[in-house]
């Protein structure tokens, strides 16, 4: 038996909790609307790693946990962009990971092979086989891309924003953005066996994402008190 899916459980209901917290007490804050979103998916996803080991159905959940991910850079962008108001038409950044589920509904053999290791859920997908490298790299760049541009947004906003509340909720965003993002990317490069279960192990940290939900959702709160 392996650790993963007692892991995966364990947050994604700190994940479900936090996010319906988030929506129950904070009801009235926009930006604490779009983290519980965020959370939900998140919190799905783990569930997906959890489903991944405990049925019969480890390619389907896979392939499931894989369309899951694939939309939180672009549900990130679209929350920070709340702040920023740079994008006009913030619904388009979803057009990327849309394409991606039909793409990886439509293509049968998807999934190459899956393995719960002792404190990850390792995947293999098409987009990552040597024959495949023109889709991985124009899903990579969507990906980090994405996450990229987070972090260039929140940077200048931060830089700009004169209102200390503002400021703080964005700074906090920024934190936990790269809190959870770089230990899994600096893995990644130490240990380059990880690639395949990147995913997983990012999500792993992202529970540092999910406490600073709650405190940017009080933030908000009192901010929307103030104005």
């Amino acid at each position: 038996m392996c650790f993963t899916p007692l892991i995966s459980i364990i947050i994604a209901i700190f994940e479900f909790l936090v996010a319906i917290i988030v929506l129950s007490v904070y009801k009235e804050n926009k930006t604490s609307k779009i983290l519980a979103v965020f959370m939900f998916v998140l919190g799905f996803y783990q569930f997906t790693q959890f489903m991944v080991c405990k049925t019969s159905y480890s390619n389907l959940w896979s392939t499931i946990g894989f369309v899951t991910y694939s939309f939180l850079p672009a549900i990130g962008v679209y929350l920070v962009n709340i702040f920023v108001k740079k994008i006009k038409n913030p619904r388009n950044l979803f057009i990327a990971p849309i394409i991606v589920t039909f793409y990886t509904i439509i293509n049968h053999d998807f999934i190459k092979s899956v393995s719960c290791n002792k404190y990850f859920i390792s995947v293999s997908t098409y987009v990552f086989t040597p024959e495949n490298y023109i889709y991985k790299w124009v899903y990579m760049i969507y990906y980090f891309g994405f996450i990229a541009l987070c972090i260039y947004y929140l940077i200048q906003y931060i830089r700009e924003e004169k209102d200390s509340i503002k400021r703080k909720m964005a700074l906090i965003l920024l934190i936990a953005l790269i809190t959870s993002l770089l230990p899994a990317i600096i893995l990644l490069f130490i240990i380059p066996g990880l690639r395949s279960g990147f995913p997983s192990i990012y999500c792993e940290f992202s529970v540092i994402f999910t406490i600073s939900t709650l405190y940017i959702a009080k933030l908000e709160s009192k901010l929307n008190k103030k104005l």
